[in-house]
């Protein structure tokens, strides 16, 4: 049996204690970094629709008032707000299904799978802002109502978002939809990381698809517009500055959905790396390739804008 001298016992005490703070270190931050993005929600919505825009008074009114204060300026979800996210949600699952679409194979993944997507982004895109626009130009909708609603809409996504990943998380455990799954043996990082690289409903309906590019992009367009629209029924006039940089806004995010393929080509390589996944030189080399093309395509368009 090999004695250690004190030299190697403070050597393995070192690398122990190092061990631990890496260990705590990486907890805490991905710990802090789910419960901070919530809180940073609700204190900017705070911040600009009650405080004028105003950090340093929205520090002073919680410095003030304490916890009391924290729970003031953290807007309720309201039935109507979960309406209009249950609406939108189920509107652009059922175009993400329902429009056609090139079929799209995602990369080969160390398991050996590979997604195929249907790339209808662009239809989706134009289908949701034309309806959006006929919904108010009909007097069906009026989307002054977002507008209004906000601070509760952003409050109900806030929790809604939290329940989600714990379904995703139940889901990757007792049912995963490929072989590309596992755990790290830390809840946090599951939690924080994912548990599936391709969670899917189904066959055909992919959650990550869904929530970053169906009701997360087409959001931005949506509200862009809803400020318009709230705009324009509160000043009965568009702002000659404001309303042609969201119009430019939305054309960014048209753009990005029209380059779909390419973000969901990206998936793998990212979404992997918490598995110890290894890719070869050669892909890396691709990816940096494309993540420049990427780069260089979205400049040309500001530029010629």
């Amino acid at each position: 049996m090999e004695v250690l001298t004190f030299e190697g016992h403070l050597v393995s005490l070192l690398c122990q204690l190092v061990q631990n703070f890496c260990f705590i270190q990486t907890n805490l931050m991905h710990f802090l970094t789910v419960l901070m993005s919530e809180f940073a929600t609700s204190f900017r919505w705070y911040t600009m629709v009650h405080a004028d825009g105003s950090i340093s008074q929205t520090f002073d009114f919680l410095k003030e008032h304490g916890l009391q204060g924290f729970i003031t300026i953290w807007p309720k979800p309201t039935v109507t707000a979960l309406k209009i996210i249950a609406c939108y949600g189920a509107f652009e699952a059922a175009l993400q299904v329902l429009l056609p679409g090139k079929r799209v194979e995602g990369p080969l993944s160390p398991a050996g799978n590979r997604p195929v997507y249907k790339a209808n982004g662009m239809a989706a895109y134009i289908v949701t802002l034309v309806t959006y626009v006929a919904l108010w130009w009909f007097k069906i909708f009026n989307p002054a109502v977002v507008y209004d609603h906000l601070g509760e809409i952003f409050s109900a996504l806030i929790f809604g978002s939290l329940v989600f990943c714990i379904f995703l998380y139940i889901k990757g455990h007792i049912a995963p939809s490929s072989t590309d799954c596992g755990s790290s043996g830390n809840i946090i990082i599951d939690f924080y990381w994912g548990m599936e690289l391709y969670p899917r409903i189904g066959k055909h309906f992919d959650i990550k698809v869904f929530t970053n590019c169906r009701f997360g992009m087409m959001s931005w367009a949506v509200l862009a517009l809803t400020y318009c629209i709230k705009q324009h029924h509160s000043r009965m006039k568009l702002m000659l500055l404001v309303d042609p940089l969201r119009f430019l806004n939305s054309a960014f995010i048209g753009y990005g959905v029209l380059k779909n393929p390419f973000i969901l080509n990206l998936s793998y390589p990212f979404g992997l790396r918490h598995r110890g996944s290894t890719i070869e030189d050669g892909k890396i080399e691709n990816l940096k390739a494309g993540v420049l093309r990427g780069i260089k395509s979205y400049n040309s368009l500001f530029y010629w804008w």
